[in-house]
């Protein structure tokens, strides 16, 4: 999202700049052509006035002719020498430019000369005859230029204006290029949590008239997707119902056998066992397909957090014991109180502590906490296991999901039983997730609401 931020802002600022610089070229041009005209009048009689006053002077007052030159010079802002048949006579200036060549020539046809590559620095060359020693007179030629030009000066003033122009404009893009991409924004966001299993989400087409089409169809797949999940979550639960049946009756036929034929006893009461465990694994799937379908009902009731998890303590205890566990356990003193479902908590904390079962190495040590933390009650479990990889923190909670599959071919499981805790502890307003300890293991956080005073 920020890179098409940035691409499309930068597409808009090169146009607003193209834009610009043609604007002010052809302005330029335009000004140019006319401002010329206006600035050579204003040098004509510049220079007019300039030689009739040191016409004036010479005729006046001679031998002040050099410092009237620098006082018109100074408060006109020109440079001024004057030739006498191409000897320099006076100049406000050191090494003023030669007359050309052919400045005689056209000083006969016109008034004075002006050369001028518009817009720098025009030079002016005006013919003048000054009396001198009686009648007498004698060619001059008065030569002038601007000390700056008057054009050339203020460049830095539009390049400046056009800089803070451009600055100006570049920030109002910003509030702009956001507001385009508003809309695309939401059909990111939607489809961000659609990637994350959110199946409910929903795009209003007249908020985004310009993705209308694409709407259509976000929405439109959006539907699909939901529906066949819904339609996969029936059909296991549906087919882990239906095999409950034949399963409950193997089993008593099992039984039977057990009593009738006790010689066979060893391979029944596998038989027996294979049974529970496959009935286990069809509780599972059942409880999975309900919590992902919301049809999961919760019995709750007012419970201290404290002795739902040394209850189920006590039941793996034995295998905890086989194992050389040692249990580590910081608790409240007093009562930490929970609205839950006894049943399904309890069903939480089994899954959790039957894993340690499973694999933890033996004669390590298991850490469990409960604390407050303002109004949720949290259960922490840290053990000193081969732990996980950074990836493997959220998919644990995946169903069907097993980090390291020869492992769980040797320890069983189906990779249910978190996917379903965690299922447990959402249902009840909480959250079940894990971390990484910095010396190794892995650590589980449950987090439950505390129940109304």
């Amino acid at each position: 999202m920020n890179l098409l931020f940035r691409k499309l802002y930068l597409y808009m600022l090169m146009v607003l700049v193209i834009s610009l610089l043609l604007t002010g070229l052809v302005t330029a041009m335009i000004f140019n052509t006319r401002h010329e005209g206006l600035v050579r009048n204003v040098i004509r009689n510049q220079v007019v006035f300039v030689g009739r006053e040191l016409a004036k002077t010479q005729r006046r007052a001679p031998n002040s002719l050099p410092e009237r030159m620098q006082e018109l010079g100074d408060d006109l802002g020109w440079n001024i020498a004057l030739w006498e048949q191409g000897q320099l006579l006076h100049s406000t200036l050191p090494n003023p430019p030669l007359p050309p060549q052919d400045l005689n020539e056209r000083l006969r046809k016109e008034n004075y000369v002006l050369s001028w590559d518009f817009p720098g620095r025009p030079q002016v060359w005006i013919s003048q005859s000054f009396p001198r020693m009686g009648f007498r007179l004698r060619n001059r030629v008065l030569w002038l230029q601007p000390r700056l030009s008057q054009l050339s000066r203020p460049a830095g003033a539009p390049l400046l204006a056009f800089v803070l122009i451009l600055l100006i404009l570049g920030l109002l893009l910003l509030p702009l290029t956001r507001f385009l991409l508003k809309p695309y924004r939401k059909l990111q966001t939607a489809i961000q949590a659609l990637a994350q299993g959110d199946f409910s989400q929903k795009l209003e087409s007249q908020q985004m008239r310009e993705f209308e089409p694409l709407v259509s169809s976000f929405n439109h797949m959006s539907s699909q997707l939901a529906e066949m999940l819904s339609q996969k979550q029936r059909l296991i639960a549906d087919v882990s119902h239906e095999l409950r049946s034949p399963l409950t009756r193997l089993r008593m036929l099992l039984e039977i056998l057990h009593q009738q034929a006790p010689e066979q006893a060893d391979l029944l009461e596998k038989g027996i066992a294979e049974t529970e465990e496959l009935d286990h694994i069809i509780q599972d799937l059942l409880d999975i397909s309900r919590l992902e379908l919301d049809q999961l009902p919760l019995n709750k009731s007012r419970q201290d957090l404290r002795s739902l998890v040394f209850e189920s303590l006590e039941r793996h205890e034995p295998l905890m014991e086989q194992k050389g566990l040692k249990i580590e356990a910081k608790m409240p003193e007093t009562a930490v109180m929970v609205d839950v479902d006894r049943e399904r908590l309890n069903q939480v904390f089994n899954n959790l502590f039957s894993n340690l079962s499973k694999y933890v190495p033996d004669l390590s040590c298991v850490s469990l906490q409960i604390e407050v933390q303002a109004d949720q009650a949290l259960f922490h479990l840290r053990d000193q296991g081969p732990g996980l990889t950074a990836p493997d923190l959220e998919k644990i909670f995946e169903p069907f999901y097993r980090p390291d599959t020869s492992r769980s071919r040797r320890t069983g499981g189906t990779g249910l039983g978190l996917a379903i805790s965690r299922r447990i502890a959402r249902a009840h307003g909480g959250d079940l997730r894990a971390s990484l300890p910095q010396d190794g293991g892995l650590a589980l956080h449950l987090s439950l609401p505390l129940a109304a005073a």
